[in-house]
């Protein structure tokens, strides 16, 4: 690839990171779809730096799109790098998405190689796609768009199906369990059950009654008998405080 100096800090990170995404056999097949596709006899399936010309790139998408682009015989590097993006050109007048493409340096500088595998991929894929092609096969067939159309009646029938007949109910939760409430047994309240005995008798209401006069006589009570005195407090202390000498 392009001479660049040594990476360092961050660069250094992120181009171990890129490295690691390599994919010898993937590289390897990629090699020879290329030079199945092109019958080209300089092409060397165990190195990528064949291509960084990009003449035999331009020579792979020529052979696949009907409007050529432009190849440079040139060994120049701006020639090089201008078949590169020639290249680049006509994956996007084939059809591959933006994110499927590669930037110029990727390739020539090798500084993103898996990028460009997968720009190889995405033009192999894209191939099978075509009922009538039998050429070399790379990756896997894309898959066909398959749209759905729903008519209004059937979406208005979604809106009547229960809501906890699909999706979550909200998360797991504790409510309406009776786990150790006490268990309430009705039948000993009746006065007149004599039959077997479980657990203990259920208490009957006891309402109390208060006179006015006793409601009254509670306002009276002082507040310190009963409830709390809120809180501790240093009020009405003088402990520390400079003592006052009166004649």
């Amino acid at each position: 690839m392009a001479n660049v100096g040594p990476a360092y800090g961050d660069m250094l990170a992120r181009k171990k990171k890129i490295e690691g995404k390599r994919d010898a056999q993937q590289e390897h097949d990629m090699m020879i779809f290329i030079q199945e596709r092109t019958g080209s006899n300089d092409i060397d399936v165990d190195n990528i730096e064949c291509l960084k010309d990009g003449k035999i790139l331009c020579e792979l998408i020529n052979g696949i799109i009907d409007n050529k682009v432009k190849c440079d015989q040139g060994n120049a590097p701006f020639k090089m790098r201008a078949n590169v993006e020639s290249f680049i050109e006509g994956c996007k007048r084939f059809g591959l998405k933006e994110q499927e493409l590669f930037q110029v340096n990727d390739l020539f500088e090798g500084k993103n190689l898996p990028q460009f595998t997968q720009c190889i991929y995405a033009i192999g894929r894209k191939l099978q796609m075509d009922p009538c092609y039998c050429g070399p096969i790379l990756g896997p067939k894309q898959a066909a768009e398959n749209k759905r159309h729903f008519s209004q009646e059937q979406l208005d029938a979604g809106k009547h199906i229960h809501s906890l007949q699909m999706g979550s109910n909200k998360g797991a939760t504790q409510a309406g369990q009776n786990f150790g409430a006490p268990r309430q047994i009705i039948l000993q309240m009746d006065p007149c059950y004599c039959g077997p005995i479980l657990g203990p008798k259920q208490a009957c209401g006891e309402k109390r009654e208060w006179t006015q006069e006793q409601l009254d006589a509670g306002k009276h009570i002082h507040s310190l008998q009963m409830g709390s005195n809120k809180g501790a407090t240093q009020a009405g202390q003088n402990f520390g405080a400079p003592r006052q000498i009166i004649n």
